[in-house]
Order: C-alpha cells, then structure tokens, then sequence
C-alpha cells in the first residue's frame, strides 16, 4: 500500500478515499489501490495543498474534516484507519452517524484503538505513526 501511495505521491496525486474497499488483493498477494473516482492532481506538485472535503467520512483525515490546507499526508491518515479496520473489522466511529463521525474525528484526532496492548509493538508504532495529528510530524509514504 505504501508503494502504491509512494508512487502516486511522487506523480502528485492524492487519492483522498484509502479505505477498505478500495483495495484489491491479487491471489499472489498483490496489492492494487483502485477507485479513483475523488482522486486529485496536486497543480505544482506535492508541495499545493488542497482543502476539498471529499472521501469517506470514516476514514478523513483531521485536516480534511476541519476543512485546513491538506496533501498527500491524508492517505497515510486514512491507511492508519484502513489499518484499524482491518484489525477490528471496521474503522472507528463507523456506528456512529456521518456528520457524528466527521465530529469526532475534529474533536478526538487519533481514534481509541480497541485492545491495543493486544497488536506487536511495531505495528502500534505504524499507527501512531499514520495517525499522527500533527501533518508536520505525519510520515509521508515514502518515510
């Protein structure tokens, strides 16, 4: 997924609706990002920021909800959150209404990860890292 990101950043495209779905797992293991259909080409490239509220509520990143300058950092957000889903069977705040959930992801920015003690140390640091609040100290896909 990051590779696929990576690349994609490097062309200056944010694809703004990483979630679950939109991911497609070859029977080799190959990992395809499909669903293009809100993705945007970053005029300038990585360094235009965008303010656009587009993607799937559950997994928009802070910066995006808030309606505040954005990148492509909001991907490796929503891949933090695709990451949660894919551990707990669905993203936080997912019985929550829409607009209840866009609330609450402004309000809290990093969700509460059910039985956290329960994942490897390494794969609490990726979250923590995905879902850093601070875009500033946010990997990007590359990092």
């Amino acid at each position: 997924m990051l590779e696929g990101l990576n690349f994609l950043h490097e062309q200056g495209v944010v694809h703004r609706d990483i979630k679950g779905a939109n991911i497609l797992i070859q029977t080799g293991g190959q990992v395809k990002l499909a669903d293009f259909g809100v993705a945007a080409k970053m005029e300038g490239g990585l360094d235009t920021q965008a303010n656009s509220v587009v993607g799937t509520p559950y997994w928009m990143a802070p910066e995006v909800v808030t309606r505040k300058q954005y990148g492509p950092k909001v991907d490796v957000w929503s891949l933090g959150i695709m990451a949660i889903e894919m551990v707990e069977g669905e993203p936080p705040y997912l019985n929550e209404n829409p607009l209840r959930a866009l609330y609450l992801i402004a309000t809290n920015g990093k969700p509460e990860i059910k039985e956290r003690n329960k994942l490897s140390p390494i794969f609490q640091d990726f979250l923590d890292q995905c879902l850093e609040t601070n875009v500033d100290k946010r990997p990007s896909a590359a990092d």
